[in-house]
C-alpha cells in the first residue's frame, strides 16, 4: 500500500469494501453493441477453454447451432461452462472480445511486522483456513503467491490472504505481486478455494470442546490479525496447536498463546486444560 493510499484509508475516504458471490457470466454494453452488429443469422460462440493454469474465455461468431445454452438473443455457451464462466464479463475494444473480471484490494498491517493481510472483493476460500508455505502439490493460487522469492507462506480464509514475507523483503514489489496473481487467476475463471472435509478421524470429547471454543472465542480475534490457529491434539492436559499466517514468527504470538488462547481455555474447561503449546 503506497503513502497517500495509506493516508486516505486512514481518514475515511475509501469506501468501504463490497465482498460479492460471482455473478453469472454477462456481457458489457460495448460487447452487446458488437453482438447487435453482426451480419444477420450469426450469433456469438463463448467458450471457457482449458488453459495450463485454469480456463481462457474465448468468443467467435458463426451461424447458430443446437446445443448450446443462449444467454441472450444472439450470444450462446455451452451449457458446461455456465459455471466455469461465473463471475466473468465478456468486453469488446480494439476490435476484439476480451474478458474481464471485477476485482478490489485493500492491504491492512498486522501485528506481525512481516505479515499482511489483503482483503479482497471475491471469496477466495471455502470452509476452513487454508494455509501454505509450500508449493509443491498447493492449490494453484498459492502457488502463484509462493512463487515470488520473497514470500514465505500464505493463507487463505473467506475473502482474505495472509502473506508472510522473507524479512526486510520490500512491500511494495509483494503488493503489486499480489495484485497480478489474484487478477491472473479470477481473469482464468477460477473460483474460491473448496472446503477441506474434516479428518474421518473420531476427536474425543474434550477436542471437540476445545475446537469449538478455539472456533467461536478465540478464531475471530487472530482472523482480524491475518493469522490462524490448528488444534493439533489435545493430550493429558495440554493442547498443542499451530498457529499460521501473520501469527506465525509474530512478537505478540506468545502473549497471545498463554494469556489469550491458554487462559481461555482454562477459564472455560477448568482442570481438565494444564497448558498451551505452540508445535512448529
Amino acid at each position: 500500500m503506497g503513502l497517500w493510499s495509506a493516508f486516505k484509508s486512514a481518514l475515511g475516504f475509501q469506501p468501504s469494501l463490497v465482498v460479492e458471490e460471482p455473478g453469472p457470466f454477462a456481457l458489457t454494453e460495448a460487447a452487446e453493441e458488437a453482438v447487435a452488429a453482426l451480419p444477420e443469422g450469426q450469433v456469438l460462440f463463448v467458450r471457457a477453454v482449458p488453459a495450463p493454469v485454469g480456463h481462457v474465455v474465448a468468443a467467435e461468431s458463426g451461424p447458430d447451432a443446437p446445443g448450446f445454452e443462449p444467454v441472450s438473443e444472439r450470444v450462446r455457451v455451452p451449457a458446461p461452462d455456465l459455471d466455469v464462466l461465473e463471475g466473468m464479463v465478456l468486453d469488446f475494444a480494439d476490435g476484439r472480445f476480451r474478458a474481464q473480471t471485477h476485482l478490489e484490494l485493500r492491504a491492512r498491517e498486522t501485528p506481525n511486522p512481516d505479515g499482511r493481510l489483503y482483503l479482497v472483493s471475491r471469496p477466495l476460500n471455502r470452509g476452513r483456513a487454508r494455509f501454505f508455505q509450500d508449493a509443491d502439490g498447493a492449490h494453484p493460487l498459492a502457488v502463484a503467491l509462493l512463487g515470488h522469492p520473497g514470500v514465505k507462506s500464505v493463507l487463505f480464509r473467506a475473502n482474505t490472504v495472509t502473506v508472510v514475507r522473507e524479512t526486510d523483503e520490500p512491500w511494495d514489489g509483494l503488493d503489486a505481486h499480489v495484485d497480478v496473481s489474484l487478477r491472473q487467476y479470477l481473469l482464468h475463471c477460477g473460483k474460491a478455494l473448496a472446503p477441506v472435509p474434516r479428518s474421518e478421524a473420531e476427536n474425543s470429547a474434550l477436542e471437540e470442546r476445545v475446537l469449538e471454543i478455539l472456533e467461536e472465542r478465540v478464531r475471530p480475534r487472530i482472523h482480524q490479525d491475518g493469522g490462524d490457529i490448528e488444534l493439533l491434539e489435545v493430550k493429558d492436559g495440554i493442547v498443542r496447536v499451530h498457529m499460521v499466517g501473520a501469527c506465525s514468527g509474530c512478537p505478540a504470538s506468545t502473549l497471545t498463546l498463554k494469556f489469550g488462547i491458554e487462559q481461555t481455555l482454562k477459564e472455560l474447561l477448568g482442570d481438565e486444560i494444564e497448558a498451551v503449546e505452540q508445535v512448529g
